[in-house]
């Protein structure tokens, strides 16, 4: 298993997979834009990209390899977000040719019920090649991925755009996210997801409902949302089922015959665990030779919600045996075989034989995007299970914190309660409860353990207030609560942190109505800009790791929502650095610096990132006069608040701010794909000199929370709404107690 920070090194890692595939490239996208060339075919870091994805399947399928992509639609998401898949789907099935089309399949999946979904979605995004190399994490193949983790603004490698008020650099918003490569097993496991939804998808009525709803959609697309191209025939739908992917391993049987006779004839029973609605997944039938040990490949589709059983049925001289995992010979009628069954085709990892790394496929989804009898909710349970189970320190870098916890504060109790809530949360998902009581348990018994969780300074305008919401009232409750029990330097048990950079700029560029002065003489203007954290990492004690695509949020947790997909992997005893202590490794000695991460304690986690983070906080307020976590701006010997906030409801805003809302939430990396701005101050006495782009998080850097959009008034999905409820703090002494105590 192999970590990537940022989309730059991840792309130059595909595009040579896409130059080594033999047979089949598998790919489950959630946002793509085929024709954005992201992907460079030039040696050396500085090098522009001058291929897109589109140009890497049409060279892929010349060589006769397979490609599967598979997309979604559905009757409202995807034209609001302006993805326009159809369009780019057919553009791509005409670059390839008639020629070759038979090697580009092309799926764009609606659901699976008769009632298509309008809000949730796959939120998949991986790719395998050849069902032995996967990459699993949130990485999409669109603008502004093809970042490295230094996060430099302006950067000429980039997509270039217009210099103007959305784009001061000719650039688009720096963008932090994770990828993991995984070879083995696991590998086939990621492709069979697609497999499964794709047969599953071919086998449902929401297949038919899209058949039939073609002409309206395409009408549609082109009146209502302008779609270029729509109405195209889309030959490409008319062939979405005519070939299928091939079923993947389910495991092997190893036989071998012992007896008189030369040869004996077996009937190996396929285990049936294919979705429902679907054939069965057929027997195999051999002739066995005397004293041939052979392994039986067993392949067949299987349900993303059942389990390849620990035992096989086989039928020998027309007795029927069971095959488990370890070997047992059967005599039957003089003649005898020996059998063992190797669920996944492998077998259990022995003290001679010991497995360097454990890896397992986690998932989110249900009947409408998985094609399942049941709801998957994996995802949750994994993250669920590592902070539970974690001993010394969790390292959680994601781009939501939006879930369910208990708060006894004026602002942020009666959380479920729209009539009596200050803050409401509509949120479900109990992942902040059980964070929360993990770290009251650690203040409780004097624990050494400690969390760090990374997160946006902002995010995109839907999410923007559910996040802050939800890092407000549960930075609140541990402050307080550990306050509470006489520990003042609470910050060592819990810290939320943020990336940001600081860069120097020309004084004379174009966004000149946007400058800050210090008063000084100086001819050295710099640059303030949030990072956007899209990353979906948890690390607990350096043990376990999980990079996918779930974010902490109801959609990616509850599994009746959005699809998702990631991997879990362990360490194991006496393997060397494993998986989970490079994935943190990697990813903070780029957040602190080469100076600042020989800093870095695992017994004190938190506190020593705080230190570094401190420092950067430090030297901007130095240097820009922007101090971190109060969140204020100083100029001319008066301090201000930095970012602007201003509501729907009952807020006010804050017209004193240095950075008015929306802007501020523009430059602290929350704009739309395409909009960024950042925070211009001349006169500073240096560039800052920071040590990585780790800075510290604190609820007064945007004050109280408001609600920014009117869809949050209607969306549990947004999670949130605000009232102008006046609410009285009550006794708060039973949630003070953690449950797992």
């Amino acid at each position: 298993v192999r970590v990537f920070d940022c989309g730059h090194d991840f792309f130059r890692e595909v595009y040579q997979q896409f130059q080594d595939a033999k047979e089949e490239i598998v790919i489950m996208s959630f946002f793509m834009r085929p024709r954005l060339k992201m992907f460079t075919s030039q040696p050396g870091p500085s090098a522009a990209p001058d291929l897109s994805l589109t140009d890497l399947i049409v060279s892929a399928v010349r060589r006769q390899v397979h490609v599967w992509l598979m997309g979604w639609d559905n009757s409202a998401s995807e034209k609001v977000l302006g993805y326009f898949q159809d369009h780019e789907y057919e553009l791509l099935f005409e670059a390839v040719g008639t020629a070759h089309c038979n090697f580009l399949h092309l799926m764009l999946d609606t659901g699976r019920q008769f009632l298509g979904s309008v809000f949730y979605l796959p939120h998949i995004k991986s790719i395998v090649f050849d069902r032995s190399v996967a990459f699993v994490g949130g990485i999409d193949f669109t603008e502004n991925r093809d970042d490295t983790w230094r996060h430099r603004r302006p950067n000429g490698r980039l997509v270039q755009l217009p210099w103007d008020q959305r784009h001061p650099t000719g650039n688009e918003k720096p963008w932090q996210d994770a990828m993991a490569r995984i070879e083995g097993r696991v590998a086939e496991q990621v492709a069979m997801v697609l497999v499964e939804r794709w047969w599953t998808y071919c086998d449902s009525i929401g297949l038919a409902r899209a058949q039939v709803l073609r002409p309206v959609a395409a009408i549609l697309d082109s009146t209502l949302w302008n779609v270029k191209g729509a109405l195209h025939g889309s030959r490409w739908k008319d062939v979405q089922c005519s070939t299928m992917p091939r079923p993947g391993l389910l495991g092997r049987l190893k036989l071998q015959l012992h007896g008189q006779n030369a040869s004996r004839s077996i009937r190996i029973e396929t285990p049936k665990i294919q979705s429902e609605g679907l054939d069965p997944n057929p027997d195999v039938e051999l002739r066995l030779s005397l004293e041939q040990q052979i392994l039986v490949n067993i392949t067949g589709l299987q349900a993303l919600d059942r389990q390849i059983p620990q035992q096989i049925a086989f039928n020998f001289l027309g007795r029927r045996l069971t095959a488990s995992l370890e070997a047992v010979t059967f005599d039957v009628y003089g003649s005898a075989v020996t059998a063992q069954w190797l669920p996944e085709g492998l077998a259990e990892a022995t003290p001679a034989t010991p497995a360097a790394q454990r890896c397992k496929v986690v998932m989110s989804g249900s009947n409408m995007w998985m094609g399942t009898a049941s709801t998957i909710k994996e995802s949750y349970d994994t993250y669920i299970g590592m902070i539970r189970n974690a001993k010394r320190f969790l390292y959680i870098e994601n781009q939501y914190f939006s879930s369910d916890f208990p708060s006894a504060s004026a602002e942020c109790q009666h959380t479920h309660d729209p009539a009596r809530a200050v803050l409401y949360s509509g949120a479900g998902n109990r992942l902040g409860e059980v964070l929360l009581d993990r770290i009251k348990r650690a203040v409780l018994l004097k624990e050494e353990f400690s969390v760090a969780f990374v997160f946006p300074l902002g995010t995109e305008p839907g999410a923007f207030y559910p996040n802050l919401r939800g890092a407000y009232c549960f930075e609140e409750v541990v402050e307080n609560f550990c306050r509470s029990h006489g520990v003042e330097r609470w910050r060592d048990y819990f810290s939320f942190f943020f990336l940001a950079n600081a860069v120097e700029v020309p004084m004379l560029a174009p966004n000149e109505s946007r400058r800050e002065s210090r008063g000084a003489e100086s001819s050295t203007s710099s640059a303030f800009y949030g990072v956007y954290t899209h990353s979906k990492i948890m690390v607990a004690d350096d043990n376990i790791a999980y990079v996918g695509s779930a974010n902490i949020n109801d959609r990616s947790l509850l599994g009746d929502r959005d699809a998702e997909l990631g991997a879990v992997v362990w360490a194991a005893d006496g393997a060397g650095t494993a998986f989970p202590e490079r994935l943190r490794s990697t990813l903070l000695r780029h957040h602190l610096g080469d100076l600042g991460y020989p800093k870095l304690s695992t017994a004190r986690f938190a506190a020593t990132m705080n230190e570094v983070a401190n420092g950067n906080a430090e030297e901007l307020r130095e240097t820009m006069g922007i101090s971190f976590p109060d969140g204020t701006f100083a100029r001319g010997g008066t301090a201000k608040q930095l970012f602007g906030m201003e509501g729907l409801l009952n807020h006010a805003p804050l017209e004193d701010a240095a950075i008015p809302y929306p802007r501020s939430r523009v430059v602290a990396g929350g704009g739309g794909t395409d909009h960024w701005d950042w925070f211009q101050v001349d006169g500073v006495p240096r560039v800052p000199r920071l040590n990585g782009q780790l800075f510290p998080w604190s609820r007064k850097i945007w004050g109280m929370p408001a609600m920014t959009q009117i869809a949050q008034i209607f969306s549990k999905d947004f999670n949130y709404l605000q009232t102008s409820a006046s609410v009285v703090a009550s006794d708060s002494s039973d949630l003070q107690k953690p449950l797992f105590l």
